[in-house]
């Protein structure tokens, strides 16, 4: 199990992607652009949202080997100890038909990172937000 903890600042965020890199077995590396697409739209949310520029605050991330449905795959964790906020149910869906420049700002993030995952995953630990995301070297 790989864990590391980073501060939640943007700058921060390209050292989280190569650890997450570095975690992905051999065979696996093809699943790294997926999982950094997904890490960046959540780091930026966490940093705007769960702490804010005022307020120092840590992104805990997690990448190892596991298993869903009987499936091996690749399992990212993201913590961070940000007000609760499920981004899977609380972020606002997006309205994919409607024209650019008429849509609401917010959801196309969360709506991209479920894309990208076979699996996604919201609870709250403690005094903390945990994500889950599964990739699937197989589609």
């Amino acid at each position: 199990m790989s864990v590391a903890v980073f501060s939640a600042t943007l700058e921060h965020l390209e050292p989280a992607r190569e650890f997450l890199t570095r975690s992905l077995p051999e065979e696996w590396q093809t699943l790294a652009p997926k999982i950094e697409l997904a890490l960046d739209e959540l780091w930026v949310n966490i940093v705007n949202h769960a702490y804010g520029p005022d307020r120092p605050g840590r992104v805990e991330v997690e990448g190892r080997p596991g298993e869903v449905e009987g499936r091996p795959g690749f399992l990212v964790r993201i913590r961070d100890w940000g007000p609760p906020f499920d981004p899977f149910t609380e972020a606002p869906e997006p309205d994919l038909e409607a024209e650019l420049a008429l849509r609401p700002i917010g959801g196309l993030g969360i709506h991209l990172v479920k894309s990208l995952a076979r699996n996604c995953a919201y609870r709250r630990m403690e005094d903390g937000n945990q994500v889950e995301l599964f990739f699937d070297p197989e589609g």
